[in-house]
């Protein structure tokens, strides 16, 4: 089953502890900080079969191509939304969507909704009291298309039907390519138990070279202007003028199609995903052969890219080629 949550947060500071992809250990959906997985932890999930809940309308075949290439973790299941209804999930381990709604409530009186949409590994279990909890183990930030803010905040608050977020929502960051890479970062997390915090931000690392002679794929949607006041997107932003400060090779592709060439490329494809969580933004560039995170920054308090964003990284760029 989905969970959904709703949370109270008093102020600002605490939207900022999230982050792309977070792998650890904890019984919240979005903690500011994470634990270690546990060897018992571990290895309980590990002997567990993990059963990935898809959408209806995904290409079932294809997912399970895709996925079961990267995933050595544990033996996995791939199920179609309309079948986890009835399916026997005793004793395994589930990826799903799982929603989170909080309310920001200001010093000054009023306040409004926020939400953050995820797609988690977690496992039902037992607190030391008896008490029924979920644990989670990896948090991966969807981008929901913003088209009916009401709705979505509706199904979270009071608890709706589950299959909005199958059936009705779409997500610019899904398709068999894009979730592919997910899951292949998330497995090597968990293969090697290694932590990756929730605010992690990587700005350094030395694959960061191979930008200055490759081209960086950015996918339409992430163009796309979102007005906070309206809660709905309401503009495309210029990429040329996004890019302006950036030296280095890059192109825009449909996500559509940025999948297709992930599934079928022999090399490694250089891709930023972009997501907006609450009031902050993140960017990710992933190398889709090793599914490794080349580069992650978040900024809170920002709803857009900015060229300011890739004069960053070109400077990023540019002190790991010295």
């Amino acid at each position: 089953m989905i969970r959904y949550l709703l949370a109270l947060v008093l102020t600002f500071s605490m939207l900022q502890s999230t982050a792309q992809i977070g792998v650890g250990f904890s019984t919240q959906i979005m903690p500011s900080t994470i634990s270690k997985i546990s060897p018992e932890q571990l290895k309980i999930l590990q002997s567990s079969k993990t059963v990935f809940i898809c959408k209806d309308s995904d290409d079932i075949e294809t997912l399970k191509t895709a996925l079961k290439e990267v995933w050595t973790f544990s033996d996995l299941h791939i199920i179609p939304y309309s079948e986890s209804q009835s399916y026997d999930f005793t004793g395994a381990n589930r990826i799903s969507i799982t929603g989170l709604l909080t309310t920001v409530e200001s010093t000054g009186g009023g306040g409004y909704e926020t939400m953050h949409i995820y797609l988690s590994l977690w496992r039902p279990a037992k607190s030391k009291k008896g008490k029924d909890i979920e644990e989670y183990y990896s948090r991966l930030e969807l981008q929901i298309t913003y088209v009916d803010f009401k709705k979505t905040s509706d199904v979270l608050k009071f608890k709706s039907s589950s299959s909005y977020f199958y059936n009705e929502a779409n997500f610019s960051n899904w398709n068999p390519g894009l979730l592919k890479v997910y899951f292949q970062c998330v497995n090597d997390y968990l293969v090697a138990n290694t932590n990756r915090e929730l605010f992690a931000q990587e700005t350094g690392n030395s694959e960061l070279t191979n930008l200055s002679t490759n081209t960086l794929l950015i996918p339409d949607y992430c163009l796309l202007e979102y007005n906070p006041k309206k809660g709905e997107t309401s503009g495309k932003l210029d990429l040329k003028e996004l890019m302006e400060d950036y030296p280095y090779k890059y192109e825009s592709t449909s996500a559509e199609n940025l999948g297709k060439l992930i599934l079928e490329s022999n090399k490694p494809i250089y891709y930023l995903i972009y997501t907006r969580s609450a009031a902050s933004k993140f960017l990710t560039i992933f190398n889709s052969k090793t599914g490794q995170i080349v580069y992650s920054k978040y900024v809170a308090i920002s709803y857009n890219l900015k060229s300011k964003d890739f004069e960053e990284l070109a400077k990023s760029i540019k002190k790991i080629n010295k």
